[in-house]
């Protein structure tokens, strides 16, 4: 297997730092995708000097993710956004793409099955972690685990084409240094990404 020198709708966004915000310079993008009616979403956090950067980027990561996605799934967006609920910075790009892997007479797996791909940090901390849902299939998987060309695959089109790009950190802006695909099938619940939130209503105070 290859050690590659590698946030919440869908991914778990955990670092060491604890911090509960985004700084400047830091942008969270949510790429969109769809199979047969069902919604989901992966979140990244992208370093960039502005949202038209940040946009980019965007665009970058989406091939990279269109490279391991299969014919079937459909990219239909991705937003990018400063971060911060109560602002009006934010894009999103519509894209009506699909997956460029082809999927042929393959039998593609419950969108529950999930590639796990770990991402190592440069100043310490918890791993960054993505699920990758619409890319397995009968072929990928020897009993339980994922089979090693797959692995393979996966580390060669998506775990190192994200290490090298620039502007892939985690949620506290470290650099991401290394990588690699998880060999075992992993379980993720399918969930709707969130509405961006707005500022709560004002109910009123008694005093």
């Amino acid at each position: 297997m290859r050690l590659v020198a590698e946030r919440l709708p869908e991914d778990a966004m955990t670092s060491g730092g604890g911090s509960s915000g985004f700084g400047a310079g830091l942008w969270v993008l949510d790429s969109e995708k769809m199979l047969q009616g069902e919604y989901w979403t992966n979140r990244y956090i992208v370093a960039a000097a502005d949202l038209a950067a940040a946009v980019a980027i965007g665009v970058s990561i989406t091939n990279i993710e269109r490279a391991v996605h299969y014919s079937t799934v459909l990219f239909t967006k991705f937003r990018v956004s400063d971060g911060q609920p109560l602002t009006d910075v934010y894009q999103v790009v519509n894209l009506n793409s699909y997956g460029a892997a082809a999927i042929g007479t393959l039998q593609l797996m419950p969108l529950f099955n999930v590639v796990r791909v770990d991402f190592n940090t440069a100043g310490g901390g918890r791993p960054s972690r993505k699920y990758l849902r619409g890319c397995l299939s009968e072929s990928s998987v020897n009993f339980t685990q994922l089979d090693g060309g797959y692995i393979t695959f996966m580390d060669a089109n998506y775990t190192g084409p994200m290490i090298d790009l620039a502007g892939f950190v985690d949620v506290d802006g470290q650099q991401i240094t290394s990588g690699s695909a998880y060999p075992f099938v992993a379980m993720r619940q399918l969930r709707r990404g969130s509405k961006r939130k707005t500022a709560a209503p004002n109910t009123g105070t008694t005093v």
